[in-house]
């Protein structure tokens, strides 16, 4: 018997064919993110169903009180920070794609306009069904990255989400980061340029190459990486600040290297600003990371002399930066 090849699938269809594969099969597991109202309902994902679900509960796209939802319906759920995968699958079918399991993701007829536009892929070939499912068994069964959801996580999560500025929690993800600190500018307030026109005193500087030498390989993902430290001599840096650099040595080639978050560390040297140590890496606020773009840096090299003479030797909130470049 020949198997019908795959079968490409819009938002508004995704719910329908699952629901229909996992009544004819009996069983099911989903791997996607973000939950959204009403996705339990739409999958057929009534009490005691025998499907296990992988959320990313962490992130704010993922609604807890749809998580609690399927733990109330005796659902088994884990949560994998890392996951962006969507999968959908059962014995017999798989759906491999691009929608979460939110109102933007899973649409119902008449309603697509209002969500994302998506694309998956529905197949029933053996091989790719196994595949699927294999992969799905091993995001399960990762001790390190997925963590079983508990009724403390969904509260811990609650308190997260209600947290988040409205504004931020309603941008289009994938929105850049100035773009989002205007639009959501409480949610950025821990966010500065650290412009500087001198390098660090010399008897500083070996310090950090010192401290950096001397660091070791993070033992686990989340540990920060103080091989690639920073070292930052501005007054009033707390941790966890997020600064962007802004290198002035040279006014006539100013520079921006990135961003790095502040830790607690701080090197003191009397009479003069403690120095902190930074970590690089991207800006993440509310589960969300945000890049600085080289579109980005290019802005902030374009208004160095103004955001540097505001600045002087302090750092400037990111707010105040992106008016210097209107």
């Amino acid at each position: 018997m020949m198997l019908a090849g795959p079968k490409l699938l819009r938002e508004h269809a995704v719910a329908r064919v699952f629901k229909s594969a996992l009544k004819a099969s009996g069983q099911g597991v989903i791997a996607v993110p973000f939950w959204g109202t009403g996705a339990p309902d739409r999958l057929g994902l009534s009490h005691n169903a025998p499907v296990r679900v992988i959320c990313n509960l962490s992130h704010p796209g993922c609604n807890p009180c749809v998580i609690e939802t399927l733990l109330d319906r005796k659902i088994r759920v884990r949560s994998n920070a890392r996951l962006h995968a969507k999968i959908y699958a059962t014995p017999d079918a798989a759906i491999v794609g691009s929608s979460n399991a939110s109102s933007n993701g899973l649409t119902v007829e008449g309603t697509a306009a209002l969500g994302w536009i998506e694309a998956n892929v529905l197949s029933k070939e053996p091989t790719f069904v196994h595949d699927v499912a294999e992969m799905f068994d091993e995001l399960w069964s990762d001790r390190e990255n997925t963590k079983r959801v508990t009724r403390a996580a969904i509260a811990e999560a609650k308190e997260a989400r209600a947290a988040l500025p409205p504004m931020l929690f309603d941008l289009p993800h994938g929105t850049p980061l100035f773009e989002a600190a205007k639009a959501a500018p409480d949610a950025f307030a821990k966010v500065y340029v650290a412009a500087y026109a001198r390098p660090l005193p010399d008897d500083l500087a070996a310090d950090l190459r010192s401290f950096k030498s001397a660091a070791r390989l993070p033992n686990t993902r989340k540990a920060p990486d103080f091989r690639k430290s920073w070292g930052l001599q501005f007054e009033g840096i707390s941790k966890d600040d997020w600064l962007i650099d802004l290198d002035c040595r040279d006014r006539d080639r100013p520079r921006s290297w990135g961003c790095a978050r502040a830790t607690e560390l701080k090197m003191p040297y009397k009479g003069r600003t403690s120095m902190t140590i930074a970590v690089r890496g991207v800006i993440e606020i509310g589960g969300r990371r945000f890049p600085v773009t080289r579109g980005e840096k290019a802005r902030l090299i374009a208004a160095a002399d103004s955001i540097l003479d505001r600045a002087g030797d302090r750092l400037i909130p990111l707010i105040d930066a992106l008016k210097l470049m209107d």
